[in-house]
């Protein structure tokens, strides 16, 4: 199996550009399709974010806790594959001060880490925390002054927002 996925991110990444367009739109917006790959089941989330100019896929499944990382733009077999915490609901990745971290969030139970990541994956955590439970929608923006980022959460069973900006 690893073998196969590995095959498919070379494909993805050697042939992305001469993958023929397929229409699938009825009015102005066009989709080219560029790859078709199967990642593995069960994944409940993925994200794409960049470290130092290079392009990455991080895969994560929320019942097992099996993360999976891929260096997009060289393809080949993941850079981190390992089983970490089960149950993580939000994942999110931000900048600040050119570096970039991923925000993790358990709605069931508040949990809050914040990591440092590599162009290895994963490198350290630089914060942990427990909040309030049920927050169920993230999103990032950057504040135009500063250009510092701005995290919004968001909680469907109250309709509340938080903001909130992270320095570590």
């Amino acid at each position: 199996m690893k073998m196969f996925k590995s095959l498919c991110i070379v494909f993805l990444v050697m042939f992305a550009s001469c993958a023929t367009s397929q229409n699938l739109s009825t009015d102005k917006i066009q989709v080219k399709w560029t790859a078709d790959i199967v990642l593995g089941s069960g994944y409940t989330t993925t994200q794409t974010f960049t470290v130092d100019k290079s392009n990455f896929l991080i895969c994560y499944n929320s019942t097992t806790g099996k993360t999976q990382i891929w260096n997009l733009d060289k393809g080949g077999s993941p850079l981190y594959d390992k089983t970490t915490h089960k149950g993580w609901s939000s994942m999110l990745f931000f900048k600040l001060n050119n570096i970039t971290y991923l925000f993790t969030y358990k709605e069931a139970t508040g949990e809050v880490i914040f990591y440092k990541m590599s162009s290895a994956g994963i490198s350290s955590r630089v914060g942990e925390y427990t909040w309030s439970k049920n927050w169920n929608g993230f999103d990032v923006i950057y504040n135009n002054n500063n250009n510092k980022p701005v995290i919004i959460m968001t909680r469907a069973s109250d309709g509340r927002a938080k903001f909130f900006e992270p320095y570590f």
